[in-house]
């Protein structure tokens, strides 16, 4: 029998991808095919957790100085490449979240 290997996801803090010093993971199982597992996602460890939100909180300072019209430029190219990507992000919410597709699509 074949084995199919199962991603790993690291932690994202203050803007880098970092392996998680944690050994504990969760399952991230695909609702519509329980057996269907998308990915282990890692339990942060305590000091992890912290330095999140340390960064949320830096972050945060950062993004409320930057005048409204450059926060809403920066929005605007959010939103602009979720459109782009709408097929490929409903697709990910459809298998992560078991919604049908075309509610995922909007």
């Amino acid at each position: 029998m074949a084995t199919i290997a199962t991603k790993t996801y690291p932690l994202f803090i203050g803007g880098e991808w970092k392996e998680s010093q944690s050994p504990k993971y969760v399952e991230n199982r695909n609702p519509a095919r329980i057996d269907e597992i998308l990915g282990l996602v890692p339990l942060a460890a305590a000091e992890e957790v912290d330095a999140a939100v340390e960064a949320a909180r830096q972050a945060f300072l950062s993004w409320r100085r930057k005048p409204a019209p450059q926060r809403g430029a920066i929005i605007a190219r959010a939103a602009q490449i979720m459109t782009e990507r709408k097929e490929e992000l409903a697709r990910a919410l459809t298998r992560e979240e078991g919604k049908i597709l075309r509610e995922s699509r909007g």
